[in-house]
């Protein structure tokens, strides 16, 4: 590593050795000293600082130990962990078989008890279905009675209608003839009154004569 003094430090030499090679060789010394105490210094301090850096830093022993105990601590780990594992797969399949177990149970009961009330309700429904169906029965019986009493009434009722009805044109039509004879009878009398009456005033009468003549005279 190079090092050179300033030309000013250089004339101060010179004036102070009063000479150009006395400067030369004290200047060439001291910056060799200079030199060496530089990098002494140096190297001091680079070895410092890489014992202080190392010193905060693993080594590759301690990293290799570290990985030992980290194994060991890690199989540890792992030797827990796949007990514990075991162990809950145990706790699993034993509650597994006893909850199977219960729910077998339950299915049971539950079907013991569903078969029940379906026959309680199935035995319930066929009463109700037999109650139904006769009171069905009964008022198809009570409406085919009602019905056939109903018809009875009105056939009878029909009859009797009839019947009078009947007897009611014979009574009109009688009426009738009886009417039409009294009209016809009275015709014939009314005609037998008007000519007498017409006769006995045409011959009782000379002034009904005269009118009577007039009468038959325009009507011509």
């Amino acid at each position: 590593m190079g090092m050179h003094l300033s030309a000013d430090v250089y004339d101060i030499f010179e004036d102070v050795f009063k000479g150009k090679e006395k400067a030369k060789k004290v200047m060439s010394a001291l910056e060799e000293v200079i030199v060496t105490t530089v990098h002494d210094s140096w190297y001091r301090t680079k070895e410092e600082l890489k014992m202080e850096v190392f010193s905060h830093y693993a080594t590759k022993q301690d990293l290799g130990e570290l990985r030992k105990e980290l194994l060991g601590k890690f199989d540890i780990v792992y030797e827990k962990t796949e007990k514990d594992k075991a162990e809950l797969l145990g706790i699993i399949n034993q509650n597994k078989e006893e909850l199977l177990g219960i729910m077998k149970q339950d299915k049971a009961e539950l079907l013991g008890i569903i078969n029940q009330n379906k026959e309680e309700l199935l035995g319930i429904m066929k009463q109700d279905k037999a109650e139904l169906t006769g009171k069905i029965d009964a008022l198809y019986e009570k409406t085919e009675k009602d019905k056939a009493e109903l018809i009875g009434m009105m056939k009878q009722d029909k009859a009797e209608l009839t019947g009078k009805i009947d007897a009611l044109y014979q009574k009109t039509e009688k009426d009738k003839a009886e009417l039409t004879l009294r009209i016809e009878r009275l015709d014939k009398k009314f005609s037998i009154y008007f000519a007498v009456l017409l006769f006995a005033i045409i011959f009782l009468n000379q002034n009904a004569l005269e009118f009577i003549a007039k009468m038959i005279g325009i009507i011509r």
